[in-house]
């Protein structure tokens, strides 16, 4: 009886460890996807400056352009440096575009209501690499080719390998009226850039996020410390049954007497 109690306790204990060492398993593969969603979309090294000396975030890869004052007619230049300092590392580069925010001004003083302009339809953005146009349109990315659902590929980059990307911004008289014109109508738009580096077979993948090794590592330790408390409880329940057992009255035998 005591050792079935024993054989019971012991099968509980296996089946709650078990259960805590998937537990641990499914709860270190999730940790390990989101580490892998969570890297950097530029690796460290890969630099992104513009003419003010504002660099992009390798975290996030996201570069704000906000546009402000703009009038009719007038144009507006923007130059980005695209500079590979990555040892040993060649990398596509990838870039796609969204709108923020757009917000008309009406600077005129004639006091006349003047119809709303959505200025990422009215305005014009022309983008080119080294001096080599490929985009045309809207500042939201939908013009010549479409940068706003998918990334456009801006060439391959080796270590040291710089390219200057330059934006001619412009809001054309043509797409307003006279009338806002002479108002002085004007406006601000902000959109924003996203950059995207992806590592070509050769160079060294540079580090871009969390170690998965390291995740790796980590969770073969903890199966193993799972592992080594199950051995030692298992040792502990047969040394408690074998106690148990040993400790059992020895029933002895009553001698007959003389037939």
């Amino acid at each position: 009886m005591e050792y079935a109690k024993g054989w019971l306790a012991m099968k509980h204990w296996l089946k709650t460890i078990t259960a805590t060492a998937i537990t641990t398993v499914m709860i270190f593969s999730l940790f390990a996807m989101l580490a892998s969603a969570e890297t950097q979309t530029l690796p460290e090294g890969f630099l992104i400056i513009d003419q003010d000396g504002i660099t992009v975030d390798p975290t996030n890869g996201t570069y704000e352009v906000l546009l402000t004052d703009m009038e009719p007619g007038e144009v507006y230049e923007h130059t980005l440096r695209l500079h590979n300092m990555v040892t040993d590392g060649t990398f596509d580069l990838f870039m796609r575009a969204e709108p923020v925010s757009s917000e008309p001004i009406l600077s005129g003083t004639t006091g006349e209501e003047l119809p709303f302009i959505d200025l990422f339809e009215a305005s014009e953005i022309t983008l080119s690499l080294d001096g080599a146009e490929f985009y045309k349109g809207s500042p939201n990315g939908i013009g010549s080719i479409d940068m706003s659902t998918q990334s456009s590929p801006l060439g391959t980059f080796a270590t040291n390998d710089i390219k200057d990307l330059k934006m001619i911004a412009t809001l054309p008289a043509d797409r307003i009226s006279r009338e806002l014109a002479d108002s002085g109508y004007g406006g601000q738009i902000e959109f924003r850039w996203i950059f995207t580096a992806v590592q070509t077979k050769t160079g060294t993948p540079p580090h871009t996020g969390i170690n998965m090794r390291t995740v790796l590592y980590i969770v073969i330790a903890l199966l193993a410390m799972i592992v080594l408390t199950m051995y030692l409880l298992v040792m502990k329940k047969r040394k408690e049954q074998a106690q148990a057992i040993a400790c059992l009255p020895v029933s002895v035998p009553a001698e007959r007497g003389p037939s």
